[in-house]
């Protein structure tokens, strides 16, 4: 599912929606009911002036109703978005559930794409960087990258590690033009579970020493969003 994070976005005013959407754009229509949070992807029919319509991919398993208030989340090459809409009209066509909304003037913008993170939940294997350029053989260790985006991703591993190690991970799978990428930890927790094995999820950011690797996994990362449909 595609995640967003917007504690450091700004409120914009006029947003021209027929400019910003066009059918078929992929959205994540958000919603809170009775203190649950729930969402889905669904994709874009119709665009108007004031609104627009879209099919849902997903259930959301709960009551619709007239008047409910989504969240409605978005990416494109200017930023990402998130409009608050309220539901109009229910359309059934054949198998297809369409949902029509209206734009309540509420829009939020995250000003650079690398906000945009994947959940992928991927077992990666990865080496420590005790030195750049050393030529001693690095011990391999496994982890689970649960997340990622252009900026960097959420590791899960049992390898112990703290803040400000540099990682060499094996990107290999994604068939990029190269075939790792050097990570720094900004942050690490050390869990425990019940059973007392220890684990730690660190958050860890890119070290491009090119530009054109991170436009090539940003562009990657949107491939795999098309996939989910």
């Amino acid at each position: 599912m595609l995640e967003f994070d917007f504690s450091d976005s700004h409120q914009i005013k006029n947003l021209d929606l027929k400019n910003k959407l066009v059918p078929n754009d992929v959205i994540k229509l958000g919603l809170v009911k009775d203190e649950d949070n729930y969402d889905c992807l669904a994709k874009i029919t119709t665009v108007r002036e004031d609104g627009f319509e879209f099919k849902l991919i997903q259930n959301f398993n709960i009551p619709l109703q007239l008047g409910q208030e989504f969240e409605v989340l978005f990416m494109k090459e200017t930023g990402v978005y998130k409009i608050i809409v309220s539901l109009e009209k229910i359309i059934n066509q054949e198998s297809d559930m369409i949902l029509k909304v209206k734009n309540n003037d509420t829009v939020y913008k995250i000003q650079n794409r690398s906000y945009f993170r994947l959940n992928i939940y991927k077992r990666i294997n990865f080496t420590k960087i005790t030195r750049f350029n050393s030529e001693d053989e690095a011990k391999e260790f496994k982890g689970v990258m649960e997340n990622i985006s252009a900026a960097g991703v959420k590791l899960i591993t049992n390898c112990a590690l703290v803040i400000n190690d540099y990682l060499n991970l094996d990107f290999s799978f994604a068939q990029f033009s190269f075939d790792t990428i050097i990570a720094r930890v900004i942050r690490v927790k050390k869990n425990k579970t019940p059973n007392g094995v220890v684990h730690y999820e660190a958050g860890l950011e890119f070290v491009w020493e090119e530009l054109s690797n991170q436009d090539e996994l940003a562009n990657w990362l949107n491939q795999q969003t098309y996939k989910c449909l």
